[in-house]
């Protein structure tokens, strides 16, 4: 048994102990505390501090390097109208497109690589956009007003999204798209047994797809799309023989479908779809009066020129041109020229400067590309070759590369060289005059022109020391770049002319 000493001595000790335990435990609590006081501030500053900001700083940094740009061409139509909203943001560039003829308008959408095709640029508000406008469809005029910020049914507004400069989208309108021909024979059988198209309410609840299938199941309506689509061309030629074959073709085609009942009864689906079930007590009544009334040969006739007059007149209003109109957006480096390209200049009609920089330099304005000077001593061909068009300075403006000859009266020979234009057909500014001089050694005339990955090649004949005008013994191909001031020759290459 411990003595009362041996007892204190061991208290003593584990006090001492126990002591030395508790600064040790009590130092590394302070170290944890202050470990985790440090985490704490970190985890702090990680969520107090505006990444959302400066990730749109950053983005804003990036957009502020380039901008978006929209052009159209063939848009002469009165009918059709192209509306930039906003393109302040080249992450949601917002336009719009506004019909005001009687047809439905498909929408053929290509891209560059890296871009989606445009989507509806408010698509709570705008059911019309979101339905018909992304289904690649463009309404037509005699629709009433019913989205909710009041603008009408004809009207679609899309957006599209660039993430860098170089980036395309170009939307080309035409009224011969598979479903834009079907939903026009639609409208033009509602008009003809007396129901409104203007109310096709059921195509905002998604009936589309549904009303597509149906007609494919329906086959003399079917057969009346077609011949209807035939006598839509035939009107844009015009060819009037040839109208009347498609307009009599309708009318066989519609007695077919209105004398057989199961067809009748499918077209009926579909105009209900069509009109939303709201409609659905008048189309049966409906459907039945138009039955009734083309059996007799009068109505039958007159059922005829309708169609034929419906055609004709729709040639000679909305089909003014070959070409279907198009709307181009581009996504440019932000010092890029805004303005009509120069694609829209007509160089076969224009005023150059032959010799420019030069004592001999003389202004000649060519009719159908050649002109004359006004002492009558230099003439100016660009009529030879087509104008070329590339992006070769990399501003995302196509330069227009006009291949010319200028000739001095009692020249034997006419040596064509390039003109390079830049900057927007309000105000093409000359850049280049190619070949250099001093790289003139070879050359005698540009024959071709090519743009590739920025640089410009031109061919063309050439003579070396054993050749003469008469007889080029060289092909000679140049490749100049933009050097970002002037055109530099990077590459020339010969190689001997077989046909001389």
């Amino acid at each position: 048994m411990k003595s009362r000493r041996e007892r204190a001595d061991a208290h003593d000790t584990s006090r001492r102990t126990g002591g030395a335990l508790h600064a040790l435990l009590s130092g590394r609590r302070a170290w944890l505390k202050g470990i985790l006081t440090v985490a704490l501030l970190v985890i702090w500053l990680l969520t107090s501090l505006p990444f959302g900001s400066l990730a749109h700083a950053a983005q804003a940094r990036r957009q502020d390097t380039f901008k978006v740009i929209l052009t159209t061409s063939h848009f002469g139509l009165q009918f059709l109208h192209v509306a930039a909203d906003n393109l302040s943001d080249p992450n949601g560039a917002t336009f719009s497109l506004t019909n005001g003829a009687i047809l439905w308008y498909g929408l053929h959408v290509q891209t560059s690589a890296g871009v989606q095709p445009p989507g509806a640029a408010d698509p709570v508000n705008d059911p019309v956009t979101d339905l018909l406008g992304v289904a690649g469809l463009l309404p037509p005029s005699d629709i009433i007003p019913i989205n909710l910020d009041g603008s009408l049914f004809e009207t679609i507004k899309l957006r599209e999204a660039f993430t860098a400069p170089g980036q395309q989208m170009a939307l080309t309108l035409t009224p011969f798209t598979q479903k834009a021909y079907i939903l026009d024979a639609l409208d033009i059988l509602l008009s003809l047994v007396g129901m409104q198209s203007s109310a096709a309410f059921g195509l905002l609840q998604g009936a589309l797809d549904q009303i597509l299938h149906l007609v494919s199941q329906v086959g003399s309506l079917v057969t009346f799309i077609s011949d209807l689509n035939h006598l839509l061309a035939a009107a844009q030629v015009p060819d009037a023989g040839a109208a009347l074959l498609a307009a009599n073709a309708c009318v066989d085609d519609l007695i077919q479908l209105f004398s057989n009942k199961d067809e009748v009864e499918v077209l009926g689906h579909i105009f209900v779809l069509m009109l939303g079930s709201v409609a659905s007590d008048g189309v049966v009544s409906a459907i039945e009066g138009f039955a009734s009334a083309i059996t007799g040969i009068i109505e039958v006739a007159r059922l005829g020129k309708y169609l034929l007059d419906f055609g004709l007149s729709l040639g000679a209003f909305l089909f003014q041109g070959d070409v279907d109109p198009t709307v181009t957006l581009r996504s440019v480096p932000a010092n890029a020229p805004e303005g009509p390209s120069l694609k829209t200049v007509d160089w076969l009609n224009h005023t150059y400067t032959c010799f420019p920089g030069s004592p001999q330099a003389v202004q000649i304005t060519v009719a159908n590309g050649v002109g004359t000077s006004a002492d009558g001593q230099t003439t100016l061909y660009v009529n030879e070759y087509p104008v070329v068009y590339g992006d070769v300075t990399g501003d995302g403006q196509p330069e227009a590369m006009v291949i010319y000859g200028c000739v001095i009266q009692g020249s034997p020979h006419i040596w064509t060289h390039v003109w390079v234009f830049t900057g927007t057909a309000d105000n093409p500014a000359l850049i280049g005059d190619l070949p250099i001089t001093s790289d003139d050694q070879y050359f005698m005339f540009v024959q071709s022109v090519t743009v590739l990955g920025g640089d410009k090649g031109m061919v063309g004949p050439g003579i070396s020391q054993n050749g003469s005008p008469g007889c080029p013994d060289l092909i000679v191909t140049m490749t100049y770049h933009w050097s970002g001031t002037q055109f530099v020759l990077v590459k020339l290459q010969t190689q001997p002319n077989q046909s001389c």
